[in-house]
């Protein structure tokens, strides 16, 4: 088994800001994450996890997703995170 985690927080641009800062992988690696709310979910990848939230945050869609959930494992690689 690997060394993967999964992070929990509000989807919001405070929580965004304050997990973006914890870790540098959170800016600089191949991540797994979901948006989810009560009526829908929205599954990513992206090598830049803080970036690509604040992607969403800042599309000015409305969407009900409150929650974040980032997978982040020592042994991703892009191809890893497509597939």
């Amino acid at each position: 088994m690997t060394g993967f985690r999964i992070d929990k927080f509000a989807f919001d641009p405070d929580a965004v800001s304050v997990w973006a800062d914890t870790d540098p992988r959170h800016k600089n690696w191949p991540v797994v994450y979901t948006l989810d709310g009560q009526s829908e979910i929205y599954i990513g990848e992206s090598i830049n996890g803080s970036g690509r939230l604040r992607q969403h945050i800042d599309s000015g869609k409305k969407h009900q997703l409150n929650h974040a959930r980032v997978i982040i494992d020592e042994t991703f690689n892009k191809s890893v995170c497509l597939d």
